[in-house]
């Protein structure tokens, strides 16, 4: 049975066009900026400083990522829930797996790529090459290839954000499989606090893990967390303007909290929840700044490790000359660094991102497709 209560609008809950949450694009894009914010200040010692000592939020991006994770969960459902309806077809499955390749591949590739040229003639002799424990082995390199350098390399490695990228590729494929585990509203609510124990009890056992089998377990969780997610969004439950500042303040206090910050995970259902149905958080993060960093949110998060790599030191060498070792050459270095970071973003979404993406599902819709009506008998409906 499936709770009583008021359901929500049409602007939440998805509709046949299957229009976009804007509100989670534009989160979407605040939570890449967050990662990128972390990954530089680990190279630059004065920002290190000042976020430890100010805003300790901002260093924990494994919080960020299982956002990510969560509202993927929820997104799949809002986009594919009803493909996949009345069960798992071969080809409506087949038709899933390449939409979800032509949206994250070509930009994985091109990382992959670019670090390769770049690092690849001064380490292809050494250990870092060599070893399977080197940071750039060429183990991790075929697995990146293949998207599965997250779950099979267990340690950081080539492009280290994409691993949580390949750990939902992983997902991509159990999806379909996941979906009857949350058909009622019931069996949702009571996952969500089943599903943050697991990861809490993960953590504290060996932490937010980001490499090896674990990574999949610790992406499983949370996407699970955001397909029970979907189905609550259902209801009207979760709208409160008291609610989402609450849940913010206490992910805030737990993450910043030395013993208690793992247990902010408890909270990244809620607060997906909370964004999704607030009018006020819809109405912030659909704006056009927040949309226009949502679409470059994922070619910023898997191209500004390029520019952490390759560019960061002597970005930052020129600001200590001209301003010597402090703060302010370390901001200033940090500011050319994501602008950096967002430019070469913007020029992947344009050359790489949207065009291989319409070109990889233009090809894969040639393939042929079982009638209209035999898909409307069925309830399923066509890929968007």
């Amino acid at each position: 049975m499936n709770f009583p209560g008021k359901t929500i609008s049409p602007s939440v809950v998805a509709s046949p066009a299957r229009d976009r949450v804007a509100q989670l694009d534009g989160l979407r894009g605040l939570l890449a900026l967050q990662v990128v914010y972390l990954h530089f200040a680990m190279g630059i010692d004065t920002v290190r400083a000042f976020s430890e000592q100010h805003v300790p939020i901002a260093l924990n991006s494994w919080l960020a990522v299982d956002i990510f994770f969560a509202m993927s969960g929820y997104v799949m459902c809002y986009v594919y829930a009803g493909q996949f309806r009345n069960g798992v077809g071969w080809r409506d499955y087949r038709h899933f797996i390449l939409a979800r390749f032509a949206r994250i591949y070509p930009v994985n590739l091109l990382s992959l790529l670019l670090l390769l040229v770049l690092l690849l003639p001064a380490i292809w002799h050494t250990d870092r090459f060599l070893s399977y424990d080197g940071r750039y082995s060429w183990q991790a390199a075929i697995a990146s290839f293949f998207l599965l350098q997250g779950p099979a390399i267990d340690h950081r490695t080539w492009n280290f954000p994409s691993w949580s990228v390949s750990v939902e590729w992983v997902l991509y494929f159990l999806f379909p499989f996941c979906l009857p585990l949350f058909r009622r509203q019931y069996l949702a609510l009571a996952a969500l606090p089943v599903l943050g124990l697991l990861a809490f009890l993960l953590y504290s056992t060996v932490g937010p893990v980001t490499n090896g089998p674990l990574s999949l377990v610790h992406g499983l969780l949370l996407f699970l967390s955001g397909i029970a997610v979907y189905e609550l969004s259902k209801l009207e439950w979760f709208s409160s303007a008291i609610l989402l500042v609450a849940t913010l303040a206490g992910m805030i206090v737990l993450a910043i909290h030395p013993t208690l910050e793992m247990a902010a995970v408890f909270l990244v259902p809620l607060l997906v929840l909370t964004i999704i149905q607030n009018r006020y958080a819809r109405a912030v993060l659909s704006t056009a700044i927040f949309r226009w960093l949502g679409s470059l949110s994922y070619s910023l998060y898997m191209l500004h490790a390029l520019v952490a790599i390759v560019l960061l030191s002597r970005v930052q060498a020129v600001f200590v000359h001209l301003l010597g070792e402090g703060v302010p050459a370390g901001f200033a270095t940090m500011a050319v660094s994501v602008a950096l970071s967002l430019l070469l973003a913007a020029v992947s979404l344009r050359f790489v991102e949207k065009p291989l993406r319409s070109w990889i599902r233009t090809v894969s819709d040639r393939a042929p497709r079982r009638p209209l009506a035999e898909q409307a008998l069925q309830g399923q409906s066509r890929l968007p």
